[in-house]
């Protein structure tokens, strides 16, 4: 069985509780959360450790231990909690955060009027499962894949496709693994006009095009689905952290035989667009985006630093985990880069999902920038959980039929 997250795109709960106060009977401390920016310098947070993900339970945290883990944190830095979130502030916050707009004035009166003492969880619960959510949350991560994007005409032409497409994954409760895996494995043709959101997996591949489209690829892939900036690594080792600059060229190698091409109008006279057709080739370099030149058997080239025209052959391996087999199709190669990105040894992928949702929840993200997480990175605020991610609502891997 192929791996797969959990970390679904309703998952959202846990953070919910943390950021609002959702306190149960059972559990009725207000939340810990730091009074002002002076208190959170005070919590010493620490870089994620590959040694403790792997060796961390699997199990989801609950939000019980959530509280007791910011709680001892917080205590030991001698800060106290804010107060708990009163009705009118928390129904504000979490109708912005989820649904993308303020309740209405009945909205409010009745939730205040509302004696239930679950009423903060059953809120969140129909939240999750409007229209609304899902609209909001589509356009959200449509902002975070085009953030770096130069614009261009498909980019533009396929937004509206692809925050089709990401309403129907989040409103099916869809992996984030299994969003990742289309969006990287996506092939053939998307129309523009398209009314059903099927094109709009292509959005993210197809908003690069041209000689550079190889190594943008690479470079976003790192930065949305890892979280990592190692786009400093296309022509030298990075400066400020790990990365090497074979490693870079390595992870565009997995790109260098998709090619995406603007479909024209067959029945117009004029010059007419009117989609994107990804297609595989077994051939790499030149045409296809990234360095030019080509490998021995069509395979990708890290261009020489002294003369572009020259250079190495570079065959395919994901920045953690092992390469790929060699004489692989484009597909097999696409599905094995997203292979590794998914697996259950990967922390940067759920840790990068998290760090970002956090952040929209509570104004702050673990790491700044949100996209900026590599491994010599140091977290700006948050307790030592964020060390077990598998015991924290980055939780991920093995079953995409239960939320972190």
């Amino acid at each position: 069985m192929r791996p797969r997250s959990h970390v679904t795109l309703k998952g959202w709960k846990l953070a919910l509780i943390v950021c609002f106060g959702l306190a149960s009977s059972a559990h009725a401390a207000a939340p810990a959360v730091a009074t002002s920016q002076s208190d959170q310098a005070g919590i010493q947070a620490e870089p994620i450790k590959p040694e403790v993900w792997k060796n961390a339970s699997k199990k989801a945290i609950t939000s019980a231990e959530i509280d007791e883990l910011i709680g001892k944190e917080l205590k030991n830095a001698g800060i106290s909690p804010a107060p708990l979130a009163g009705d009118e502030q928390f129904l504000r916050r979490v109708y912005l955060d989820l649904a993308g707009k303020p309740p209405t004035v009945q909205e409010i009166k009745d939730f205040v009027a509302d004696k239930d003492s679950q009423k903060r969880s059953k809120l969140i619960d129909k939240l999750l499962d409007g229209d609304a959510f899902a609209r909001n949350w589509a356009r959200y991560w449509q902002d975070v894949m085009s953030a770096r994007l130069v614009a261009n005409f498909q980019s533009r032409a396929l937004q509206r496709p692809f925050e089709r497409w990401m309403t129907e994954q989040i409103k099916k409760n869809a992996s984030w693994a299994d969003v990742t895996r289309d969006v990287l494995t996506a092939s053939g043709e998307a129309k523009f006009d398209d009314t059903t959101g099927k094109s709009g997996k292509a959005f993210f591949l197809a908003s690069h095009m041209g000689a550079d489209a190889v190594v943008e690829q690479a470079a976003e892939t790192a930065r949305v689905f890892m979280g990592i900036q190692i786009n400093c690594a296309q022509c030298h080792d990075h400066p400020f952290d790990v990365w090497k600059r074979e490693q870079f060229h390595e992870l565009a190698a997995y790109f260098a035989r998709v090619r995406a091409r603007l479909m024209r109008d067959p029945d117009s006279e004029r010059v007419r667009f009117i989609g994107v057709n990804l297609a595989s080739s077994e051939r790499g370099g030149m045409g296809f985006g990234g360095p030019r030149g080509m490998g021995g058997g069509g395979e990708y080239r890290m261009p020489d630093k002294d003369n572009p025209r020259n250079g190495k052959v570079i065959h395919p391996k994901p920045l953690q985990g092992t390469a790929p087999s060699r004489g692989l199709k484009d597909s097999e190669r696409r599905k094995s880069l997203v292979d590794s990105l998914v697996s259950a040894d990967n922390h940067w992928f759920a840790a990068a999902y998290v760090n970002r949702v956090w952040g929209v929840l509570l104004g702050q993200s673990f790491y700044l920038p949100v996209d900026d997480m590599g491994p010599t990175a140091r977290p700006s605020t948050a307790p030592r959980w964020r060390d077990s991610p598998r015991r924290s609502p980055a939780a991920s891997t093995t079953s995409s039929s239960s939320s972190a």
